[in-house]
């Protein structure tokens, strides 16, 4: 039987759905197309880096931000949880995911989308049509998920900065989250582990060099992190990661996992030609 793709946009797609540069004809094709032969799914890496655009930009541009959201959000849409505790559930290893971190992505967005303004949204609260109280969402708590990410990141490699070339091999690249896991003297689910994150192991290692490299603005380029983050996913071999970030076909080389990274023109012909998303392969 066939896969069932699960397929997911990076954030500038859906910035360029919002703003025009992708036809809303070819939007509304590709979208069709992606409920035909699989499922839509919604990342909240897309979400966070969106909903923080919202919560720290200028305040004129809280409808610039909707408009991004809109695209992003369906009523049938799914949502990953993030990275970490996705790949967690899909290798069946063991992690607990904090209680207070918010799981209902869907509504998050819908609250978005009903505030009339940024006020509404972050502190008087949104007025719920059937409801006799404003709706106050714990956005505190998803944007703390999304910049512990992104400070991490800028910690780690801060350190990088004039450095040698570092040659880091998959086991040593992913020890850390190998003991979180506490897998890391367990042969066969380290194997599997690292064949399931390989596309995030090569696109971070490509990043190792980039920082190393005084001129490279590490805060201004924190999005290369969620893209990395955002590969993660594919740890499950019936997702399909659309983006049109040339730079994942040039660090993903002989990765085959990179089979599955399309971009949207690429994406756009298969619905026109109706070719399935995901070829018939043994699992990777």
């Amino acid at each position: 039987m066939p896969s069932i793709a699960k397929v997911f946009f990076d954030t500038q797609i859906c910035i360029n759905a919002a703003n025009g540069q992708i036809r809303e004809a070819d939007w509304n094709d590709v979208n069709l197309y992606i409920r035909q032969v699989g499922e839509y799914w919604t990342s909240p890496l897309t979400v966070g880096e969106i909903l923080l655009s919202i919560a720290r930009g200028e305040r004129d541009y809280f409808e610039a931000g909707r408009a991004r959201l809109r695209s992003v959000y369906s009523a049938d849409s799914k949502y990953f949880d993030f990275a970490r505790y996705f790949v967690a559930k899909t290798l069946g290893l063991p992690d607990r995911r904090p209680a207070r971190l918010e799981d209902d992505l869907g509504f998050v967005i819908q609250i978005c989308l009903l505030a009339e303004s940024r006020d509404e949204l972050l502190e008087e609260g949104v007025p719920v049509p059937y409801l006799t109280r404003r709706v106050r969402i714990r956005l505190d708590r998803l944007l703390e998920e999304i910049d512990g990410i992104q400070q991490s990141y800028v910690q780690r490699f801060t350190l990088l900065k004039g450095r040698g070339k570092i040659n880091l091999t998959p086991e040593e690249w992913a020890r850390p989250i190998l003991t979180l896991y506490g897998i890391e003297k367990d042969r066969l689910a380290r194997e599997r582990f690292l064949g399931a994150l390989n596309a995030a192991y090569q696109f971070e290692t490509a990043l190792f060099d980039l920082a190393r490299n005084a001129n490279y603005d590490l805060r201004k380029n924190v999005s290369d992190l969620v893209d990395a983050q955002q590969l993660c996913y594919l740890a499950d071999p019936t997702v399909v990661f659309v983006t049109d970030d040339s730079d994942h076909k040039k660090r993903l080389r002989g990765s085959a996992q990179s089979g599955r990274i399309l971009s949207f023109r690429e994406l756009l012909r298969r619905a026109h030609s109706q070719e399935p998303l995901i070829e018939q392969r043994p699992l990777e």
